[in-house]
């Protein structure tokens, strides 16, 4: 959650609009989306006999429903360029990785934290940007 704060801060401070609806007046940073965990076993394989699957699935429509999914987040920014406004540039990375739980490392956090790093001033330099009327 951290990191999508920080992520949304960075957006807002470099002007970027919020992209996702919650409805016909409102709107956000963040995008819901539900997933599930399913346990897989493996076929000819004598290693690990089974393996973690993530499936989305619709977002739940009650408490009942919601006790089967977990709920991750999508975090986004639009600018609106001076020219060429049916045309889309996307710039992504993620910030999915689990980091450090207790003192084991998960090493994928490097990689997510670079691209991420990388996502937050290419915002800033391309809102300097759209301000001068470049883009």
């Amino acid at each position: 959650m951290m990191a999508t704060n920080y992520g949304i801060q960075s957006f807002r401070q470099s002007h970027l609009r919020a992209p996702f609806r919650f409805d016909s007046t409102q709107s956000s940073f963040r995008q819901a989306f539900a997933f599930t965990t399913l346990q897989v076993a493996r076929f000819g394989y004598t290693g690990q006999l089974t393996y973690q699957q993530h499936e989305l699935v619709p977002l739940p429509r009650t408490v009942k429903d919601s006790s089967r999914v977990s709920i991750g987040y999508n975090v986004g920014g639009l600018l609106i360029g001076t020219d060429l406004k049916q045309e889309v540039v996307v710039i992504s990375a993620h910030y999915d990785h689990l980091g450090k739980n207790g003192t084991r490392v998960f090493y994928g956090a490097d990689d997510n934290a670079s691209g991420t790093a990388t996502v937050l001033p290419i915002a800033s330099v391309f809102d300097s940007l759209a301000r001068q009327g470049i883009c």
